[in-house]
């Protein structure tokens, strides 16, 4: 339970960091189509699973699974906000 409550503090970080960022000069320019600003995640851990992370759209919330936390919490969480955005392939963009 402490880990859950743990994780979705860190979220709500970057989430708040992210928003905060949004009216820097950096964002100018925006250059993802932002298709959600408010969402309810539930992020889960899974050793087994295939690739390093994945995000999905289930019963009104983005359920995340990643294989190591926090390695692409950021990726996982711009599908919750941006939709799919990259081809079929896998793709390690965010994830470190």
């Amino acid at each position: 339970m402490k880990r859950i409550v743990s994780v979705l503090i860190t979220v709500a970080v970057v989430l708040a960091v992210l928003v905060g960022c949004s009216d820097s000069d950096l964002f100018s320019e925006p250059t993802y189509s932002i298709e959600r600003k408010t969402f309810v995640m539930q992020v889960e851990f899974d050793e087994t699973l295939q690739y390093d992370g994945l995000a999905e759209w289930r019963d009104g919330y983005c359920k995340i699974t990643l294989k190591q936390y926090p390695r692409c919490l950021a990726h996982e969480v711009r599908h919750c906000i941006e939709g799919h955005w990259h081809d079929e392939r896998p793709n390690g963009e965010d994830c470190y």
